[in-house]
């Protein structure tokens, strides 16, 4: 399915597709995807009426499809794979993944849909965040491995999970937080690049150090039985 763009040059599925995504991501940002509509979407995206039916197979998949390209313009899974594959400490590793996720909080800015669209997700859940638990494995699972090497437990133990909760905590805090949220832990009006490494390392050091609280106490559970 082909259609003219404004200026007369014809533009392939693939850019109709991408127009959708991100007009569906800006109004579900502005209002909720319970009260934006298909024809709004279309609109927006300078699409016919049929376009989310036709490219997505309903609302309900496209509402699927935003917040999983949200997740990944946040951080993408092969990113966080490369961290869980070097040959870093798990300390650093850590360090990395956390820095990783404010450098894209902050890269990203407080208003961007993405940030807007994935919170309103987050502080009122929809059967859509299961669907979407299902396709984010791969990164979770990355997430799991770099705590179980920290942790020196296997990757399926329940404490390796709980961990990687704890951890991710203060990002996905400072994801549903009020915009400027850095700004506030930080204590400054304005935050710049050259500041997370040090913001990033201070979690990391406080999350490594409940990582290791943690394996210690697994480790004298499974003497004490």
């Amino acid at each position: 399915m082909s259609r003219l763009s404004p200026g007369g040059r014809r533009t392939d599925g693939r850019d109709t597709a991408q127009a959708l995504l991100r007009a569906a991501g800006e109004l579900f940002a502005e209002k909720g995807a319970d009260r934006a509509t298909s024809k709004e979407i279309c609109a927006r995206a300078g699409a016919n009426s049929a376009a989310v039916n036709y490219y997505f197979g309903g609302f309900e998949a496209l509402y699927d499809a935003v917040l999983l390209q949200a997740h990944e313009r946040i951080m993408a899974w092969e990113v966080l794979a490369d961290v869980a594959r070097s040959k870093a400490s798990p300390a650093e590793k850590i360090r990395k993944l956390i820095g990783l996720h404010l450098e894209a909080l902050l890269g990203l800015g407080p208003h961007a849909w993405e940030l807007r669209v994935v919170s309103r997700e987050l502080m009122a859940p929809s059967p859509a965040l299961l669907r979407l638990h299902k396709q984010m494995t791969p990164r979770l699972v990355a997430i799991d491995e770099i705590m179980a090497e920290a942790m020196d437990l296997p990757v399926d133990s329940p404490a390796v999970r709980q961990a990687a909760f704890c951890t991710m905590t203060p990002c996905v805090m400072l994801l549903t937080g009020p915009p400027g949220m850095i700004q506030i832990i930080t204590g400054r009006d304005q935050v710049g690049p050259g500041e997370l490494p040090g913001l990033a390392d201070r979690l990391a050091r406080y999350a490594m150090g409940g990582v290791e609280a943690l394996a210690t106490l697994v480790r004298r559970e499974k003497h004490s039985i």
